[in-house]
């Protein structure tokens, strides 16, 4: 795909910048997968005000999300979420 860039020269696009939004949002899926650091207190907000968690509102926990953004899993240590992604054949990936 070409692409008229801001000197009006044609350029070309990347392949990742034609995709659709859903399908760039998939890529990776279903196998890659990303581990977030989060306050407890972030959690709870996401929630809803009918859970409690049982932990304090400034605990660090990590969040398991798949590739599209979709949260899986919290766990209390970033080291139980990347063995728990490993377990189920998921490849656990970092985001700060």
């Amino acid at each position: 795909m070409f692409d008229v860039g801001k000197n009006g020269k044609t350029q070309e696009k990347q392949v990742w910048q034609t995709l659709p939004k859903d399908d760039f949002a998939n890529i990776g899926m279903p196998s890659l997968v990303y581990v977030k650091p989060v306050k407890a207190a972030e959690l709870a907000g996401d929630l809803g005000g009918d859970v409690e968690i049982d932990v304090a509102p400034d605990s660090t926990l990590y969040a398991v999300h798949a590739a599209n953004g979709s949260r899986m899993a919290v766990l209390d240590s970033r080291e139980a979420a990347f063995a728990g992604a490993v377990q189920y054949d998921l490849v656990p990936l970092s985001v700060h």
